[in-house]
């Protein structure tokens, strides 16, 4: 109950925020509204809806994780919410989000290292929540459950706003890179599922074998594909930056001849 009103709170935020024009009078891109508030359904439909309740299932337990990391991240991050704060907060409240950002304190979060080490983190968060005591006591006690789940979708927020985000970030890796730390998952997960496949004691001691093995499906299936998907997300941010970088180009172009046909019918008047 608790989780849905706060769900509900940051949406109705959100919707407000970005229902206000800006000072120059720009609306809020729709897209982006419509991204954070799917990110935010995807992680209420995971977390509480009816799904949840099978989640001592390994399979729905993986697909709930899946579904947490490396599909609520990326369209909250596309909505870009810290843009929106900032672009909405008054000047005053503007200057102190921007002085928490460039803190010193946030260095150890920024910059390539900080970078690499997300990235490993990511991928190293479902080796740690499957493969160790974590998951029985996730699925025993409530209150490890909610910080697993907290933990997983910080460490996919983390990975994919450097990545996929507009907001402001300390590291913006190159094109390559990008596609190089996405393309990761695809090894990644099918490592994971044939551990789990090969088994011979179900995860966290609970359960059947035989559903411990189902769940290596939704990783090896579930995590390739998803990986592929983000690549493609790769894929079009660069389609549409290259697009607009040509529109600017072009509109800039035409505002110089514009100007410059001006110019020579205002001196041609003169004479």
């Amino acid at each position: 109950m608790i989780g849905a009103l706060l769900e509900a709170v940051i949406g109705g935020a959100y919707i407000g925020a970005a229902a206000r024009p800006s000072p120059r009078g720009r609306r809020w891109p729709r897209s982006r509204t419509a991204c954070f508030l799917a990110g935010i359904a995807l992680f209420a439909i995971a977390v509480q809806s009816p799904l949840a309740a099978y989640d001592e299932v390994p399979w729905v337990h993986v697909t709930q994780h899946l579904v947490i990391m490396m599909v609520v991240p990326p369209l909250l991050v596309l909505g870009a919410p810290i843009t929106l704060l900032l672009r909405t907060a008054s000047p005053r409240a503007r200057r102190e989000i921007v002085a928490v950002l460039r803190d010193p304190a946030m260095k150890p979060m920024s910059g390539r290292v900080a970078g690499i080490g997300l990235g490993l983190e990511y991928y190293a968060s479902m080796f740690l929540v499957m493969l160790t005591p974590v998951y029985k006591l996730a699925l025993e006690h409530e209150t490890v459950h909610v910080a697993v789940h907290a933990y997983m979708l910080t460490c996919g927020l983390l990975f994919w706003t450097g990545l996929v985000g507009r907001d402001p970030t300390g590291w913006r890796p190159s094109a390559r890179t990008k596609s190089i730390m996405v393309t990761l998952g695809i090894p990644v997960y099918l490592a994971l599922a044939a551990i789990v496949s090969s088994r011979d004691k179900p995860l966290g001691g609970l359960g059947s074998l035989s559903a411990t093995h189902a769940a290596a499906w939704p990783l090896a299936v579930g995590g390739v594909t998803l990986t592929f998907a983000g690549l493609v997300l790769l894929a079009a941010q660069r389609t549409g930056a290259r697009a607009g970088s040509r529109e600017r180009w072009n509109a800039r172009r035409m505002f110089a001849i514009s100007s410059a046909m001006a110019t020579q019918q205002a001196m041609a008047r003169k004479r």
